[in-house]
């Protein structure tokens, strides 16, 4: 009998750990569109992944003041989330799980949307046919169902003529959002039979943060995941899920051939989840700190940043060697405004967590909760207002969870328990 073999399929990459440019040879295919990127561009996705970690921190805050039943972090998967979510067109759909904030906020739902959710005041968060949320689905709490969701829509697609005639414009995709634990799911390969049978344009996204809650990925599956999509005759790519660029190229491939009547593709992340699977998980249990470490040596934004800064630059590009020489000036002035800038506190004002505590901190149903209508603090702008745009620092102390603000580990009967644990 053949022996089943675990060999590495080849990874795209374009940027290394360290932000050097150094794409292998997987990567080549996709360089044309890195290429094109404009200096706005690439600010814009460093921007898109500060901002929502920053937006993550607070939300964890909130839950261990028990102002949230629940909080799925998020933070390690900024790049995996931003560069799909801007690879996508307009007139695209996205499903999400349940941890693809970054995609929804790119998409144009309001974040303070799934603070409802997780606070109980809502059961979707936000209209799907609302325009301005920009085609994104709600959340789905039940694991993989949301593939099969997104294969019965791109079914439609294919129904009404909505792809495969040539037009760009009016051609559209689906893209689906599931992690490692997820692929395991019966709901996950059902859905592709269906979209392989019906040639749907249809992405298949996992994100791979290697651990399904305390199971690691090892344990899942005895070969790479990004090969199950092969078994459906589906062509699949595996890219460095903490590589905002590498996210974007593959994605706006696969999604673009789709698009066009190539069927249904799929896409592995490796990425990691830096924090635990929910608020109510301690992930110290099951893994080590060495682990941790390893990969916050790969962080998404510290890459990307680095990579701005030109502190190893880009080797062909003169548009990028013009931006080495910009950055000195722009990371100097964001020096001299962080002088300037009291040390922040445990409750300082820069803790956004406390300064929408007021909202938050109302049963539902009281008079503040329903003047929310009219005086909706926004979580967004509150982040946004704390600096120029360039001193939004995710090393900044500010933005990590207040430490005399986290509740103690476990129910501390002041919230409800995840059914899920």
């Amino acid at each position: 009998m053949e022996k089943v073999t675990s060999s590495e399929p080849a990874l795209v990459r374009i940027l290394e750990a360290d932000g050097s440019y150094a794409p292998t040879a997987a990567a080549e295919e996709y360089l044309p569109l890195i290429e094109a990127l404009t200096d706005a561009d690439l600010e814009q996705f460093y921007r898109d992944m500060v901002v929502i970690r920053a937006i993550d921190t607070q939300a964890t805050n909130l839950q261990r003041q028990g102002q949230l039943a629940l909080w799925p972090p998020s933070r390690g998967q900024e790049a995996a989330q931003v560069g799909s979510a801007r690879a996508a067109r307009a007139q695209d759909h996205l499903f999400p799980s349940y941890r693809e904030h970054a995609v929804t906020r790119i998409r144009g739902v309001d974040s303070v949307d799934i603070i409802r959710v997780m606070r109980g005041l809502s059961h979707g968060g936000w209209d799907p046919t609302d325009p301005k949320n920009g085609n994104t689905h709600i959340y789905t709490l039940v694991l993989g169902s949301q593939t099969l969701h997104a294969t019965g829509f791109g079914m439609s697609l294919v129904f009404d003529g909505k792809q495969g005639t040539g037009d760009p414009d009016h051609d559209a995709a689906v893209i689906v959002y599931y992690g490692d634990g997820a692929s395991s799911q019966g709901d996950v390969h059902e859905a592709m039979v269906f979209a392989a049978s019906y040639n749907v344009p249809q992405v298949f996204f996992l994100q791979n943060n290697q651990w399904a809650i305390s199971v690691p990925v090892s344990t899942q599956s005895k070969v790479p995941l990004v090969r199950r999509g092969y078994a459906y005759g589906i062509p699949s790519v595996q890219l460095d899920g903490n590589d905002v660029l590498a996210s974007y190229a593959v994605t706006r491939t696969q999604l673009d051939e789709a698009r066009a009547g190539g069927g249904p593709r799929a896409i592995e992340a490796i990425t990691y989840r830096q924090g635990a699977h929910t608020t109510s998980d301690d992930p110290t249990k099951y893994r080590g700190s060495d682990e941790e470490e390893s990969w916050a040596q790969r962080d998404p934004i510290t890459r990307m940043r680095a990579y701005l800064e030109g502190a190893v630059r880009h080797p062909t590009s003169s548009r990028r060697s013009r931006r080495r020489r910009r950055m000195p000036r722009r990371t100097s002035a964001h020096a001299r405004w962080r002088s300037r800038r009291p040390p922040p506190t445990a409750c300082s004002p820069t803790c956004t967590a406390s300064r929408i505590r007021s909202w938050t901190s109302s049963a539902p149903g009281s008079p503040s909760t329903r003047r929310r209508s009219t005086l909706r603090p926004r979580l967004l702008s509150l982040v946004e207002a704390q600096g120029p745009e360039v001193s939004i620092d995710p090393r900044d102390d500010a933005l990590q969870p207040c430490p005399q603000r986290r509740a103690p580990q476990g129910d501390g009967g002041r919230r409800p328990r995840h059914p899920h644990g």
